[in-house]
């Protein structure tokens, strides 16, 4: 017990007091609010000051929040979907809750106070360039900006699985595809659920040919994740190449 409340008030401490001098901070203003479907908005947002502003990984993510706006001044997480070589940064977000559902009103000149970035889940950590990714709904946010940042001669060779009811609710899936076109080292696999059987380990290693020795990338609902990441390990895919981050939104 001692320790569980250790953890607790070191993750306090963490949050607040030490945050405020080892957690990088950059302040942002809203660009556009893109619309991507019914549910679903890209905020794109550029350093209020040219020199400062976070540098991170594709694939990391970061905590934002309004702090002049009424109800959205606390910070909360979200998975960047943009390179890092754009000065800009934009996070995808869906219509989950209070906090996400007014976030698609905010106007260009807002600011925003950006922490981070944060993660591990990323392709560029992994030593092995053959890898699986595997989005369940807004879990392809991360996986875009890892897929804006692939270049056909960069040595990656990339299966996406992007799981969703049907193609009205796949985010981004356009995107995605036209980069598929351009790129022969990386494939989009759409899985629309209510077309076929939810999607399965034992799918993925008939489609992408194996998944021993390949780095596997997991971001979607939890029961998703806790799912295929145990039918990977029934396959004998080790722990440690299976890699997947957990936050909820509201």
């Amino acid at each position: 017990m001692w320790f569980l409340v250790t953890i607790g008030f070191l993750g306090i401490m963490y949050r607040t007091i030490l945050g405020f001098v080892v957690v990088p901070r950059a302040e942002y203003l809203v660009d556009e609010v893109r619309t991507i479907n019914s549910s679903v908005v890209e905020i794109v947002m550029h350093p209020k000051d040219g020199n400062k502003y976070i540098r991170y990984a594709p694939g990391q993510f970061i905590f934002v929040g309004f702090p002049d706006v009424s109800g959205l001044t606390e910070v909360h997480p979200f998975s960047l979907s943009s390179q890092p070589d754009d000065a800009r940064i934009s996070i995808g977000v869906k219509a989950l809750g209070d906090f996400t559902k007014r976030l698609r009103d905010l106007k260009p000149g807002i600011r925003a106070l950006v922490e981070g970035p944060f993660g591990r889940t990323s392709h560029v950590y992994y030593p092995r360039k053959s890898q699986i990714w595997i989005a369940g709904g807004i879990g392809v946010t991360p996986f875009l900006g890892m897929a804006r940042s692939l270049t056909p001669s960069d040595g990656y060779h990339i299966d996406l699985y992007y799981a969703v009811g049907d193609r009205s609710e796949a985010a981004f899936l356009d995107e995605l595809e036209r980069i598929a076109h351009g790129n022969p080292n990386f494939r989009i696999v759409p899985w629309f659920n209510k077309e076929k059987k939810l999607l399965t380990a034992d799918t993925i290693v008939g489609e992408s040919d194996g998944v021993l020795g390949k780095e596997i990338f997991l971001c979607g609902p939890p029961t998703m994740m806790t799912s295929l990441r145990n039918q990977f390990m029934k396959w004998k895919v080790p722990v440690a190449n299976i890699h997947s981050e957990e936050f909820a939104l509201n």
